[in-house]
């Protein structure tokens, strides 16, 4: 499968996935649910962008590699600590959480973490630090009870300057 293919079916999948309570039929995709967009005007939204390692901690549990006193590493913040503060956004009149990138990135380069997602590494994988596909699944479903839309950033920035791919 060539690059351009996998970005479409990773994209696909994690729409589907997400829509569908976390049930991922990766051999299925494009058929299965099709994809709209539920705003009419973008300008009538409140967006309000989250940098997932830097909001909340919500599950201690994925807490490996956090250290609180370098902030070139990462925070602790999760989907779980999101969706912990659903109450307090949607207080604030938000209608739309544009997220940072939900999946595995590089863990540290240059004595610097991935914390921010920017570092795509695996298209197929979530990020770890962050919860599993329940744990966002969750967020997702919670969020769209309160009328709240996600939009999740993607970074598809595989190759490096210099040309040629990542290895790692």
């Amino acid at each position: 499968m060539n690059t351009k293919n996998t970005l479409r079916t990773a994209a696909l999948a994690m729409a589907v996935g997400f829509g569908s309570g976390g049930c991922m039929d990766y051999e299925h995709t494009e058929d299965a649910v099709p994809m709209t967009v539920e705003v009419d005007d973008w300008r009538d939204e409140v967006i309000y962008q989250v940098l997932i390692d830097r909001f909340d901690n919500g599950d201690r549990g994925n807490d490996y590699n956090v250290r609180l006193r370098d902030l070139a590493r990462y925070q602790g913040g999760d989907w779980r600590g999101l969706e912990n503060r659903l109450e307090y956004l949607q207080e604030l009149g938000v209608t739309s959480l544009w997220i940072s990138p939900v999946i595995k990135s590089v863990d540290t380069d240059a004595d610097v973490d991935g914390y921010h997602g920017y570092w795509a590494q695996d298209f197929t994988e979530l990020n770890p630090h962050f919860g599993d596909l329940v744990a966002l699944s969750r967020l997702v479903d919670a969020a769209h009870e309160r009328d709240i839309k996600i939009i999740i950033d993607i970074v598809a920035n595989l190759g490096n300057p210099l040309g040629g791919f990542r290895k790692d």
